[in-house]
């Protein structure tokens, strides 16, 4: 008896293909993204420096004194 059914969905080899290839592209692109977090952090550190100088200047103009 033939059966008229059409089974879908993955194999278990597409499935581990599939991962396979997703883990490969995933640790290529780790190293990239944490040059770019330490790149981040270092232009919030220096953004941070240049407020704070910025609001010296001007308490050092409104108390006119040095700060």
């Amino acid at each position: 008896m033939v059966s008229t059914h059409k089974q879908t969905g993955f194999s278990l080899q597409e499935l581990l293909i599939a991962m396979v290839i997703f883990f490969i592209l995933g640790a290529a692109g780790v190293p990239s993204f944490i040059n770019y977090a330490r790149n981040g952090s270092r232009d919030n550190t220096t953004t941070d420096l240049f407020v704070d100088m910025y609001y010296a200047r001007s308490e050092a103009i409104k108390r006119k004194t040095m700060v």
